[in-house]
């Protein structure tokens, strides 16, 4: 349960009271921004939600007053004033008036504590996963280079749902902002990607793509041998909160308007670096054993995640793939290794472009992981994708469940014959590294961050009586579209 209060401004919805009540919010609401602000001693709220337009919200003064003041910033359906408001004053390429949103999404803005940095969310996405065939783990066995976006809406988000998302956004921003681990890790990143404070046509900026998956069905349950939908309490959750630290720089030629920017050499970089995780959320379901046993003793496991993928691919063509990391890496044993090693020396400029200087940008990650092996690919001119694939028991980049595999791919201990049960496998928790560079003209363009996941379950030939291996995936993926003003005020 949250605590705090909540300020709501504009048209709110008439249920907006009630779902902040029930996560333990006090609740004020007001007609317009001023009203709230010219009561006596008016209280510091935790978050401030705006529907549509406020004259008060329209001027990044306002709003950066009201990020200082610590306060989590939700706007719902912005008004376009309100919207280029936050973009002038998070001074970001992100060019949030263009951002669509649906209805009961917002994006989500707050200072990080002690840092001239605001941080985004850009919308939200919560998508049901889906079925494969059970017994066909052919359809997976062949790789692909890139995530395939099914983009079908789930229809039982509903505006409620989308609300009490929102509103779970609130507690995670506030612990966000003042967590440690993330601003140490833009403290770093921003040494060395961020030039002097003097220099012109550059911008940095710091935002989350948060999407939410769910399971609702099993095909084996307390209630039924086949597939069957579960009641909410017991559906299963998975949570990315992907990270991303975006730095542009135009390099060799100033963007200024009729300059001939590329005719003259001029190149816009853009370096993306990432960190976040996806992880099972501990506020759902966890992993499922059947009616006996449970992690190791049991003779069935629904749902162990063994695959994560994540892609970010310029959907306009402005922006080609020029350098990706990491490239590769080692392992021994079932520990993997990577390392980022990233620098670039770049042709900048200060004083409005009449003073060229050269600065070096460089970025440095070394990470491990633990049974999961990471392949990154440049799966065409525009897009990058990172595949995270389980690499124990068996190999599941490579075809480790390829179909003449399926039942017999090291996942079931097989020493006792009469009963044959599921090995210990890891937890769903996949820490995110990277980093992506693209070159460009000038120009506006829009980035789809995209992820995918698939969740197995397994049952053993012995179990309950049924004489048969059940391998069973799920598949979910989902995206967020993110546009860029790569035009520098030009």
């Amino acid at each position: 349960m949250s605590s705090g209060s909540v300020v709501g401004v504009g048209s709110t919805p008439s249920i907006f009271r009630g779902l902040l009540q029930d996560a333990g919010y006090t609740y004020a609401n007001y007609e317009q921004y001023s009203k709230y602000k010219s009561l006596p001693n008016a209280p510091n709220a935790t978050a401030l939600a705006l529907f549509g337009h406020d004259d008060g919200l329209a001027s990044a003064e306002a709003i950066n007053k009201l990020l200082d003041d610590k306060v989590i910033l939700l706007l719902f359906a912005p008004s376009t004033e309100v919207a280029q408001a936050l973009k002038d004053a998070a001074k970001t390429v992100l060019d949030i008036p263009k951002i669509k949103l649906d209805e009961g999404v917002a994006i989500v803005a707050y200072k990080m504590v002690g840092l001239d940095l605001i941080h985004l969310i850009p919308g939200f996405s919560i998508t049901r996963l889906t079925q494969k065939d059970v017994r066909s783990p052919e359809a997976i066995a062949t790789r692909d280079k890139r995530i395939t976006i099914r983009d079908v809406k789930d229809p039982s988000m509903t505006f409620e749902r989308k609300l009490k998302y929102a509103i779970g956004l609130i507690a995670k921003s506030v612990a966000h902002a003042s967590d440690e681990a993330s601003l140490a890790s833009i403290r770093a990143t921003s040494v060395n990607l961020t030039p002097p404070s003097d220099t012109s046509f550059v911008s940095n900026t710091s935002f989350s793509i948060q999407l939410s998956w769910y399971s609702e069905e099993s095909p084996w349950s307390d209630e039924s041998s086949g597939w069957s939908v579960l009641p909410e309490s017991k559906w299963q959750w998975w949570d990315l909160s992907w990270t991303v630290y975006l730095y542009t720089y135009a390099t060799n030629n100033t963007p200024n308007p009729n300059s001939g920017f590329a005719s003259g050499g001029g190149v816009v970089y853009t370096i993306a670096t990432y960190g976040g995780s996806c992880v099972r959320w501990s506020g759902g379901s966890p992993r499922w054993f059947g009616p006996w046993g449970g992690n190791g003793t049991s003779e069935t496991e629904y749902w162990f995640l063994d695959e994560f993928a994540i892609q970010a691919e310029d959907t306009t063509g402005l922006m080609t793939c020029y350098r990706q990391q990491p490239s590769g890496g080692s392992h021994s044993g079932t520990t993997f290794t990577y390392n980022i090693d990233f620098s670039q020396t770049l042709n900048l400029f200060k004083n409005s472009g009449k003073t060229p200087f050269q600065w070096q940008a460089s970025y440095g990650d070394s990470y491990t992981r633990d049974r999961f092996m990471e392949t990154p690919v440049q799966s065409d001119l525009y897009t990058f994708t990172s595949w995270i694939d389980y690499n124990d028991y068996y190999d599941r980049y490579n075809g480790g469940l390829s179909s003449d595999q399926w039942w017999n791919h090291g996942v079931f201990d097989w020493s006792d014959g009469d009963y044959k049960t599921v090995k210990v496998l890891p937890n769903d928790n996949f820490p995110i590294h990277g980093l992506n560079m693209w070159t460009s003209n000038v120009g506006r363009t829009n980035i789809r961050f995209a992820s995918g996941i698939e969740p197995l379950g397994f049952k053993s030939n012995t179990a309950w009586g049924q004489g048969h291996f059940v391998y069973a995936p799920l598949w979910g993926d989902d995206y967020l579209d993110v546009p860029l003003d790569l035009t520098f005020g030009g």
